[in-house]
C-alpha cells in the first residue's frame, strides 16, 4: 500500500501479545523495492494514529510512535505488491447525524467501524450532507443504497435499504485525516 510521501509499507494482521495486540510494519524508505526498515505498532484505546484489523475482524486504532520508532534491518528485504486477501476484512456500519447548516436542519451519513468502545473509531473518506426537507431521495456511499423515507417529529431518519454492494473497499480515516463531504 502507497505511503503519503510515495514510501511503500504493508502491515500484518495484529496478533496477540501477552495482554494486548501488535504487530510490525515493514518501511521502503526510498521506495526502490525492498524493505529497509520496520517498525512495532501496539493496539492503543486511545490516541491512535491508523487503524489495524485484528485476527476476528474488528477494526482498532494502533499507536506508531513506540519505541523504538524504527529499526533498520539487517539487510533488504525484496517484496512485490499483491492485493488484499478477501479474508482480510472488518465489520462496518452506516451512521447518521443530524445537524444545523445556516438553520437548515440537516443530515450527514457516513460509514464508520461498529460497536467501537474503544474509542478508535475510524471514519469513511467520504460522507454524504444533505437538507433534511429533501426527502423522500435516494442516496448512495460506497456501493450501499439507501432511500431516506424521511423524518419523525423527533429528528429520527426513516429510511429503507434499497441494496448493499458485495464486497467495496471503504477508506477509512482517522485522527488528524481528512474526510470530503458530498452535498446532495
Amino acid at each position: 500500500m502507497a505511503g503519503q510521501s510515495g514510501q511503500v509499507s504493508t502491515a500484518i494482521l495484529l496478533r496477540n501479545r501477552g495482554l494486548g495486540l501488535s504487530t510490525v510494519c515493514l518501511r521502503d524508505i526510498n521506495n526502490d523495492g525492498r524493505f529497509d526498515e520496520g517498525r512495532r505498532f501496539d493496539f492503543t484505546s486511545g490516541s491512535g494514529d491508523l487503524l489495524g484489523i485484528t485476527p476476528s475482524g474488528k477494526i482498532i486504532g494502533v499507536r506508531t510512535t513506540a519505541k523504538p520508532s524504527a529499526v533498520p534491518l539487517p539487510q533488504p528485504v525484496s517484496y512485490k505488491i499483491s492485493s488484499v486477501p478477501r479474508e482480510v476484512n472488518g465489520q462496518l456500519a452506516l451512521m447518521w447525524r443530524k445537524l444545523q447548516i445556516a438553520d437548515v436542519p440537516s443530515a450527514q451519513i457516513w460509514i464508520t467501524t461498529p460497536d467501537n468502545y474503544t474509542g478508535t473509531e475510524g471514519l469513511s473518506e467520504e460522507m454524504l450532507q444533505f437538507a433534511m426537507a429533501r426527502a423522500p431521495m435516494d442516496v448512495e456511499l460506497y456501493g450501499i443504497k439507501v432511500r431516506v423515507l424521511g423524518f419523525d417529529e423527533k429528528g429520527t431518519m426513516r429510511y429503507q435499504v434499497i441494496d448493499v454492494g458485495a464486497g467495496a473497499t471503504v477508506p477509512l480515516r482517522f485522527r488528524g485525516y481528512t474526510t470530503r463531504i458530498i452535498f446532495y
